[in-house]
């Protein structure tokens, strides 16, 4: 099988499992809302168009494994997180996974209960 050099490794599965695991302990201020409550059903939705916001960054792929990296560093829950966890979300938005997408925005508002970036793109 033959690597491309310019991919990043991706994260060990326990990396990834700290990030987007158990998803249904956690709960926002928010969570009442129907379209949260009904979180399960949405169907994907690839939004192609938000990957040119991370071509500054070396590309979707690339970006999501920075602030995923990042995230680990400061802490999944800190108050700093809130801004990490929502441009996570518009990556996962790009590419179609709208269940990691709205769990990254709901992390957003776990650490800053009222975030306004986490707000809009649940709504969107």
């Amino acid at each position: 099988q033959r690597v491309d050099p310019s991919e990043p490794p991706p994260l060990s599965s326990d990396l990834l499992q700290d990030l987007y695991g158990d998803q249904t302990s956690m709960h926002t201020a928010w969570d009442h809302l129907d379209g949260l409550q009904h979180r399960m059903t949405h169907p994907p939705l690839k939004e192609s168009h938000i990957h040119t916001l991370f071509i500054p960054h070396g590309g979707t792929m690339e970006f999501r494994r920075q602030l995923e990296l990042l995230l680990l560093t400061v802490g999944l829950s800190s108050p700093m997180s809130a801004s990490l966890w929502v441009p996570l979300g518009n990556t996962w938005r790009a590419t179609g996974d709208t269940f990691k997408a709205i769990h990254c925005f709901r992390m957003a508002l776990n650490a800053r209960t009222n975030d306004p970036d986490a707000l809009t793109n649940l709504a969107a």
